[in-house]
């Protein structure tokens, strides 16, 4: 989870996370070099001034959704035999 005012630092915690369906809209995926990069987006997305230009804090949850690409439609099917259990 990250929240940042935009001056004073980010904070960066390990949660606790929201339920998906406590979300109130969206989500954005960043393709990034590495944990530190996205953190830094979550921040400045955290920082976005809302009303009367203070910034928002708004929390941010920064999680990995893929640890490699897959290449070719073989490795997706061995992929998908070892997601569901198989």
């Amino acid at each position: 989870m990250v929240r940042s005012d935009g001056r004073s630092g980010t904070t960066v915690t390990e949660g606790p996370f929201t339920e998906f369906s406590e979300w109130l809209a969206g989500f954005q995926v960043v393709d990034v070099a590495d944990e530190a990069r996205a953190v830094e987006i979550a921040a400045r997305v955290s920082a976005v001034p809302g009303r009367g230009g203070v910034p928002c804090e708004q929390p941010v949850q920064v999680r990995r959704v893929v640890d490699g690409a897959i290449a070719d439609a073989a490795t997706m099917r061995d992929w998908l035999g070892t997601a569901d259990g198989s």
